[in-house]
């Protein structure tokens, strides 16, 4: 056999590999999605009405195209959507399970989607109901469950469903342990956010954590970390972010004091203060107090220590 037909039949014999294992992944990712739902009389009251649909990141564009690439930032792999009748009414529901590149990912489009001013519900890792709508994250699932009933609180109803789901997902999960790192004071329940890339609109910031706060001196600003692998990348990050922020800022309406991995700036467009703690950089952004933030986003730094080993 000639040595250029044996080459081309290598390389089609492995693409057919890759092919036939990247089937087998998402069959059985289908598997486990469809595991999580209960069958046919395990949850009284609940019946499908269709079968389940599956989404991949090849079509999820088909599915909810304006959200698409929202959730492919956060690692989407896979959708299950499946329809229901509730209750004795037959109360139309939809159920939709999205697995994530990891439960970091899934807290991360969880918070994305969340409104601080909905409660907290303790279902999976936590959840939250506004009107038809129930939603709660655990693992690497983000669970969204929406009623088609709008002239009463389907609420109780919901819940049914996502705590049987909830309980299908096995494991132990808590939220991400970065977000312990953040104070108190001041901090507005149920803002933190998690975004895994270009945070601030910086290529180089990866993996960003952030909390809303609320002041009276200062108003609404927002406190924000970043772990790198090492203390000698986050201080190139943190000169690059430095230089960022003196070039946008105008010179007339700046105030720089930069020392010892410290930066303090303040303009008509808010207050900025930023620090470089070992593998963490952080700071505050708005506001307009920047001695009071200053001093207390200092403090922060001297006293932060990161978390040890996590799933996150």
């Amino acid at each position: 056999m000639m040595p250029h037909l044996l080459k081309h039949l290598t390389l089609a014999g492995i693409t057919s590999l890759l092919l036939l294992n990247s089937g087998r992944a998402q069959e059985n990712l289908q598997q486990t999605l469809v595991s999580l739902l209960p069958q046919k009389g395990e949850l009284a009251g609940w019946r499908q009405t269709y079968e389940a649909r599956f989404f991949t990141a090849d079509d999820l564009f088909e599915y909810i195209n304006g959200a698409a690439d929202l959730y492919l930032q956060y690692g989407f792999r896979m959708v299950l959507t499946a329809d229901y009748a509730a209750g004795a009414d037959s109360n139309g529901v939809t159920v939709e399970i999205y697995t994530m590149a990891s439960p970091l990912h899934a807290f991360g489009i969880y918070a994305a989607e969340r409104s601080p001013s909905e409660p907290a519900i303790a279902i999976g890792v936590e959840g939250y109901h506004s009107a038809n709508v129930l939603n709660f994250y655990k693992g690497p699932y983000y669970v969204k469950l929406t009623s088609f009933t709008l002239d009463r609180d389907m609420g109780p109803v919901l819940a049914e469903m996502a705590r049987f789901i909830a309980d299908r997902i096995k494991g132990h999960f808590t939220a991400p342990e970065m977000l312990t790192l953040f104070p108190q004071q001041d901090a507005i329940l149920h803002s933190e956010r998690y975004i895994p890339s270009d945070f601030y609109g910086q290529s180089y910031f990866q993996n960003g954590y952030r909390r809303d706060y609320r002041n009276n001196a200062c108003g609404d600003f927002q406190l924000f970390l970043i772990p790198f692998s090492d203390s000698l990348e986050a201080r190139d990050a943190f000169a690059k972010y430095s230089e960022f922020l003196l070039k946008q800022k105008h010179p007339q309406n700046v105030k720089a004091a930069g020392e010892n991995l410290r930066l303090a700036l303040h303009s008509s467009e808010g207050d900025v203060v930023v620090f470089c703690q070992g593998a963490l950089i952080g700071g505050a952004l708005g506001g307009s107090c920047r001695q009071m933030l200053k001093t207390r986003v200092y403090h922060w730094a001297e006293t932060i220590r990161l978390p040890g080993p996590s799933p996150y």
